[in-house]
């Protein structure tokens, strides 16, 4: 009785198989349009929304599936390696700028001799360029924003990004050193007299001449002036003064000058 039961069971399942392939046999099986077609398809929706900054009209998920189907109907076509590309791009105009990187450094990691890889440096700067927070906050993504538009300028010093890679690059390292300018005075007037010494002579280490030189070498002295060190007070203050007699901190330091004479 239970082996007859068993060869049912078989019979049943054989006739299933066989309808599942007479069935599927005479279905039409959909065309898949070629790899060109389906990128400039989302390419169309791409561009519609150029310049407006965050989609307004399109679906950005929607729009990366459809870049997504190049890439895996045709993974070894030149349009999927632009397809990936544009997915970088659809995070970055939808202001996902942690998503953008990680695409980014993807095809980065993926394609290193491409010809986008210029523009990849660049947006890879540009997405921690805007991911920079105040002055009293962490300065990791200026520094990364520093990093990257550095290593563009180094490597394709003549590329159209170029130009605006320097002027971010500026902007990015003067953010750096007003930091180190907040958190030198933050230690100065709590009285961590040597931690602030430190922070105010970064600055004229690592971010020279991004106007914070006379104003460090201000407390620099006035930090070695609270540490007793008098010798290392007159030597900022006639740096200052022998640097910057514009400053508006030479006549501040005069007054410090009058007390180390004392």
């Amino acid at each position: 009785m239970q082996i007859f039961r068993t060869l049912q069971k078989k019979q049943y399942l054989l006739i299933f198989v066989l309808l599942l392939i007479s069935g599927c046999a005479g279905a039409k099986v959909k065309e898949i349009p070629p790899a060109e077609d389906l990128y400039n398809e989302a390419m169309e929706e791409f561009d519609q929304e150029k310049g407006l900054g965050i989609f307004s009209t399109s679906d950005p998920l929607k729009l990366i599936e459809k870049f997504q189907k190049v890439i895996d109907y045709y993974p070894v076509s030149k349009y999927a390696v632009l397809a990936e590309l544009r997915i970088a791009d659809v995070h970055f105009r939808n202001r996902e700028y942690q998503e953008a990187i990680i695409c980014y450094q993807e095809f980065k990691r993926l394609h290193p001799t491409n010809e986008h890889i210029p523009y990849v440096q660049y947006q890879l700067g540009l997405c921690h360029y805007k991911l920079i927070l105040s002055i009293d906050r962490d300065q990791r993504a200026t520094e990364k924003a520093v990093s990257h538009f550095e290593e563009l300028i180094r490597r394709f010093p003549e590329c159209e990004y170029a130009g605006d890679a320097r002027e971010k690059l500026l902007s990015s390292r003067r953010r750096l050193a007003e930091h180190e300018f907040y958190v030198g005075k933050f230690y100065y007037r709590r009285g961590d007299h040597q931690i602030a010494l430190g922070r105010f002579k970064r600055i004229l280490r690592d971010y020279p001449g991004l106007g914070y030189d006379d104003k460090a070498l201000y407390f620099i002295a006035r930090c070695h002036f609270q540490l007793r060190e008098w010798d290392e007070a007159r030597e900022a203050l006639q740096r200052l003064s022998d640097n910057y007699p514009d400053s508006k901190y030479r006549k501040k330091a005069q007054g410090l000058q009058a007390e180390l004479k004392d």
